[in-house]
This record gives C-alpha cells, sequence and structure tokens, in this order.
C-alpha cells in the first residue's frame, strides 16, 4: 500500500525520465560492460535461462541485448557452462558510451504492477504489467512490436499472475543486480546453481564481506556467514 502510494504521489512517469549512468568515449572513461568484455573477453557471456526466455517469445530486445557470433543465433550458456559458444551482451548495454540503467519507468511500472497484484488490484496490476513491457519495448528498440504486445502485453485482470509480472521484470532489467533482489524475494524465474559450484547447489544469496572489513571489522561480522546464508529480509 506504502508503494503505490509513493508511486501515485509523482514517481518516473516516462521513459524520458528514466535515470541511467551515463559514460563517455575513451577507454578511460568508457561503459563498464564494454571495458571488461575488452578486458576480459570470455569470462561472462549471456544466460541459457533468460536467452531461452527471450527466444521462446521472439522478444524483439534479443538483437540489442546480445550479439550473433554464434552460427545458431541467439546462444545462452547455463551457468558454469560456456560450451556452447554462447552470445555476449549486445551493443545497446556493451558500447564504449551506452548508458547504463539505474531507476528506469519499466521498472517502476513493474514494481506498481507487483504491488497491486499483492494488495489484491488485479485491474491496475494488469495495466501496470502491460505499461512496463510497452515501455521496456520502445525503449530499448526505438518502437513497437504489435504482436509482441498481443502475446504479451495484453494481460487483464483474471488473466494476470505474479509470475508473469516478475518473468518480464526479470527480462526488461536484463544487466542490473535488481533482478538478483526479485529472485530472491520471489524465487522467479526459477533458476539452478552454475556447474561445478562450490556452494553445494545453492546459489549465494548475498554478497561477501569485503576484506577490509573481515580484517578491521571482524568483530561485528556474523560467525561464520556464508554467501549461501539468507539476509534479514529473504526468509
Amino acid at each position: 500500500t506504502n508503494c503505490l502510494k509513493a508511486i501515485d504521489a509523482g514517481a518516473i512517469g516516462s521513459n524520458d525520465e528514466d535515470m541511467e549512468l551515463k559514460f563517455g568515449t575513451t577507454e578511460t572513461n568508457g561503459n563498464l560492460w564494454y571495458q571488461f568484455q575488452e578486458q576480459r573477453l570470455g569470462y561472462i557471456s549471456m544466460g541459457k535461462n533468460l536467452v531461452d526466455m527471450m527466444n521462446t517469445s521472439s522478444d524483439p530486445r534479443r538483437e540489442f541485448y546480445m550479439d550473433t557470433t554464434n552460427s545458431a543465433g541467439y546462444v545462452g550458456s547455463a551457468a558454469g557452462d560456456p560450451s556452447n559458444s554462447p552470445s555476449m551482451i549486445g551493443s545497446y548495454y556493451a558500447s564504449i558510451s551506452s548508458p547504463i540503467p539505474f531507476i528506469s519507468y519499466a521498472e517502476v511500472k513493474f514494481i506498481e504492477a507487483e504491488a497491486a497484484f499483492k494488495t489484491g488490484d488485479k485491474t491496475r496490476a494488469a495495466n501496470a504489467y502491460n505499461d512496463a513491457v510497452m515501455a521496456s519495448i520502445q525503449k530499448i528498440t526505438g518502437g513497437d512490436d504489435s504482436a509482441f504486445y498481443k502475446a504479451n502485453a495484453s494481460e487483464t485482470s483474471s488473466s494476470i499472475t505474479l509470475q508473469k509480472i516478475m518473468e518480464q521484470k526479470y527480462v526488461a532489467l536484463f544487466t542490473q543486480i535488481e533482478s538478483w533482489t526479485d529472485i530472491r524475494r520471489t524465487d522467479i524465474p526459477k533458476l539452478s546453481a552454475a556447474a561445478k559450484n562450490v556452494t553445494g547447489g545453492v546459489i549465494p544469496r548475498r554478497l561477501p564481506y569485503p576484506q577490509n572489513e573481515v580484517l578491521y571489522n571482524a568483530a561485528n561480522i556474523p560467525t561464520g556467514t556464508s554467501i549461501t546464508d539468507h539476509v534479514w529480509w529473504d526468509k
């Protein structure tokens, strides 16, 4: 309820109001994804879960999210197993001067959709969800896709579900750490731990404490804290 009140009081109202981190056109002030791929090519790639979801729906954002260097087209690797030569992050997010989203109109609409759904206002949830999906498509591609909208952004009070809201938010927030928070809160979408992981098949639930904290503030670090332990709100 408080979330919806805050949105009604005046949240981001369009894609033009998105908050983004800006970068330059030289190596020393370039986009972080660009720098990482330039300096550590092959360390990261597109994930299978996301790519499969986008391929299944013929998502028009694919050509912006990833490259097609793989002869099979848009390909994602399962966590910990890049053996299928997966696609790399595309130029929309990883050119030298690509802005990195911080808070977007689409994200606000997805937050509205989830909050409205959980308070029982399914009509508002459906409308906010539809607006969120369309805003993301328009922001990323620069246009509309009526076929995609008909299949994925035409929800009603009787068809909207939390699963749909969180899965499309997961796609729209590509590259943003907030998706990890959402997955820990809702377990949507379902993900699997990386192959040959060292965490007992458990996806990490928290970031490790920085080494400086371990060295100089150890008394305030809970004994035995592991990256698989839940943080206070992740129950």
